[in-house]
């Protein structure tokens, strides 16, 4: 694995206890960064965090991203901790047997993503999205085998994703070799574009 160099940034990644989440904030880690996980499964947490007494002083924050006094809390609490923030991963999500739910959800992180990329234009702030396709983790026990047997038919390199492989794609998205991209949509589905 090679090492990009996130040293002195401080990150933020929700839904980062486990699966995708959680091989993001260990790749940001590995490259340097501080990492604030914020998560709303304590037990995920202390499991993911195991017998290490800390990841720098970002640390460990319970939150439920979809309640905005949690979130400014947690905001509060971590920058009470470090000076900055200087990545946000915005990873907390769900499975997708509600597909229309699921894909209006998709699409409006897409535009989001567009439309916050060309407002921060010249002031620093990039804004990327990673589009993976089913990522194997955890998540899949929420799931049919048969839906699991579906996803994995539709997938031209016929397997599925692995968190690592968009841990890769998203460390070198918040790293300082990445300047000049914002607003852009990145494609990890394998060969199949899932929006």
């Amino acid at each position: 694995m090679n090492r990009i160099d996130l040293e002195g940034m401080n990150a933020v990644v929700t839904g980062g206890a486990r699966g995708i989440g959680r091989a993001i904030g260990e790749r940001l880690r590995s490259s340097g960064a501080s990492v604030a996980v914020w998560d709303s499964d304590c037990a995920a947490m202390t499991e993911a965090r195991g017998d290490r007494p800390g990841d720098g002083p970002a640390g460990w924050i319970e939150v439920d991203v979809t309640n905005p006094a949690a979130v400014d809390a947690a905001h509060g609490e971590t920058l009470r901790t470090v000076a900055r923030i200087d990545i946000l991963v915005n990873n907390a999500g769900i499975s997708g047997p509600n597909a229309p739910a699921y894909s209006a959800a998709k699409a409006g992180v897409i535009a989001l993503t567009k439309t916050l990329g060309k407002e921060l234009a010249g002031t620093g702030i990039a804004v990327n999205c990673v589009t993976s396709a089913a990522v194997e983790t955890g998540i899949f026990a929420q799931m049919s085998q048969a839906h699991i047997d579906y996803m994995r038919a539709k997938i031209p390199l016929a397997r599925f994703g692995r968190p690592d492989e968009t841990a890769a794609l998203a460390a070198w998205l918040c790293s300082r070799e990445c300047p000049f991209s914002t607003g852009a949509i990145f494609d990890l589905s394998g060969g199949r574009a899932t929006y």
